[in-house]
């Protein structure tokens, strides 16, 4: 195997959303047999774990679902494929509410309004969202008067009516997708795919989708099995994941990366083994 797409959240990180020494270890492993370590994650690039940059473990990163694609040792995004800022002020200013948690990933940045983020965000990206994201009195207007470049909308919600709103809102963009991650509904461009993505470094690389492993828990990940000959989904995974996966790993808490690498990069055992 040469390149190792790896998503972040319920996959690399454990439910604590921390990357732990043993994966950590890992992952340095797998990069001194030569292989590709590619994190493809919906953050933004600030959020990333700082370990994940550290190491000299990778060249190439995916933020925001595919929106971002960043070159790390030319120092350049690759690729950006955003939600136009009309659409995205608009969905915004029409799903808003009093007490909703709104949130957009602006390149590197994690930007907010509403008091809901703080509550369930938490849960979504662990402590650090409080410490790292931005927070402003009125996203559309940061957005519109920024000429912002968005790659990510995400939408946090508890009722099921405010849920209903989001989606029949989003469903009138026809050049937008919607996924569901937890509380949250994330909007982004339909060109910024995890797959579509992945297909550029593939490329670039020069390399074969046969020589791909994808790892990852949730529906934003569905894109990057279309780009890989080995399928891998955690223990803790959405079950549309888990029906299209070659192979069922340990829950990101039992260190289903670990295991990944151990088995299929380091031993080079096949699924038959």
């Amino acid at each position: 195997m040469k390149l190792l797409a790896i998503d972040m959240d319920g996959t690399c990180l454990n439910s604590k959303r921390k990357l732990t020494d043993e994966t950590l270890d890992a992952l340095i492993k797998a990069k001194k047999e030569g292989v590709e370590i590619v994190p493809i994650t919906g953050r933004p690039f600030n959020f990333l774990p700082k370990s994940i940059l550290e190491n000299d473990l990778c060249r190439y990163v995916i933020t925001s679902n595919g929106a971002y694609v960043y070159d790390l040792k030319e120092n350049k995004i690759l690729k950006e494929a955003i939600v136009p800022i009309e659409d995205a002020v608009e969905i915004i200013n029409r799903c808003n509410k009093k007490y909703a948690g709104i949130a957009a990933n602006i390149k590197e940045d994690y930007i907010y309004h509403g008091g809901l983020i703080k509550l369930i965000g938490r849960f979504v990206f662990g402590k650090e969202i409080t410490k790292v994201a931005i927070q402003v009195d009125d996203l559309a207007s940061y957005i519109k008067e920024n000429n912002s470049s968005v790659g990510e909308i995400q939408m946090f919600y508890l009722s099921k009516k405010y849920e209903n709103r989001i989606i029949e809102v989003v469903d009138e963009y026809k050049d937008l997708m919607l996924v569901h991650n937890g509380k949250c509904l994330e909007i982004f461009s339909k060109e910024a795919t995890k797959g579509k993505a992945l297909d550029l470094i593939i490329e670039k690389l020069n390399i074969k989708e046969e020589d791909v492993i994808s790892i990852g828990d949730s529906e934003n990940d569905l894109t990057m099995f279309d780009h890989a000959g080995l399928k891998l989904a955690m223990g803790n995974a959405v079950e549309k994941l888990k029906e299209l996966a070659d192979h069922i790993l340990p829950s990101n808490d039992d260190f289903g990366v670990k295991v990944a690498i151990e088995r299929f990069i380091l031993n080079n055992f096949t699924l038959k083994d």
